[in-house]
């Protein structure tokens, strides 16, 4: 099921889709779950939904990246260069065999946060890395119990910014990526030159800190909102996270009706 954006935004609620008729600000809805295990729409990737503002996307920065499963599919819409970024070490090992097959893709292992040079205790977790975080498990830990923490590393902080100054020549991203399991806000704080160049970001946001210290949808949405991106999308599942679309109120013009 295809869903195209008209100067409107998505909300998609445990599988359900509802439309509304401008961009929302922090803390003017609430969010409301479908109980009904019938109630499911296909994903909708930000990609795709961008296309209803005729923005097409040629540069990706996206941390958080784990094995950079996202590569095909980036591959496969055309995009020509992407940036992943990782801070595992043997989880970056693993993205650069995956990306071997996309020289015009780049992995960078890298913690980012809103502070270059300082020292995080980093947690791995026990599902091959993917809920790991600079931060406690908080409510992770009620929500998903199988899941725990292995491994402590002591890893080194880089703000994005210092990162793609250093790395990347200073490119211009236009699509962020991020998926930091509840440290969005610090990466954010920390990418300011990159938000006032990008085009949309694809956020993981949650209702409440689904980590100890952990940011919410509202404290994120605030935060952009300082560089004009506006709520065009947003997927949130019974357990209160998802994903969120924002998109440059200066790049993104909808395609009238």
């Amino acid at each position: 099921m295809e869903l195209a954006l008209r100067g409107r935004t998505t909300l998609i609620i445990n599988g359900l889709a509802a439309f509304l008729p401008g961009p929302l600000c922090p803390g003017t809805f609430r969010v409301q779950h479908s109980k009904s295990a019938q109630s499911r729409i296909s994903f909708l990737h930000p990609l795709k939904l961008l296309a209803g503002y005729d923005l097409r996307m040629k540069n990706i920065l996206h941390i958080g990246a784990h094995t950079g499963q996202e590569a095909p599919f980036y591959k496969a819409l055309g995009i020509e260069n992407v940036v992943f970024v990782e801070a595992i070490p043997t989880v970056f090992e693993k993205l650069q065999k995956n990306l071997a097959a996309y020289p015009a893709y780049k992995g960078i292992n890298a913690v980012c946060s809103e502070e270059s040079g300082k020292e995080v205790q980093f947690n791995v977790s026990s599902n091959e890395g993917g809920s790991s975080s600079m931060l406690g498990l908080g409510n992770h830990a009620r929500l998903y119990p199988e899941i725990s923490y292995v491994e402590t590393l002591t890893l080194q902080t880089v703000t994005a910014d210092d990162l793609v100054a250093e790395q990347c020549g200073d490119a211009a991203f236009d699509f962020v990526v991020l998926d930091t399991q509840g440290a969005e806000l610090h990466v954010l704080r920390g990418a300011t030159n990159i938000l006032g160049r990008a085009k949309a970001l694809w956020i993981e946001v949650s209702e409440e800190p689904l980590y100890e210290g952990g940011c919410t949808f509202d404290e994120v949405s605030s935060y952009v909102r300082k560089f004009d991106f506006r709520l065009r999308h947003v997927n949130i599942n019974r357990q209160g996270w998802g994903d969120a679309l924002y998109v440059s109120g200066t790049a993104g013009k909808a395609r009238p009706e």
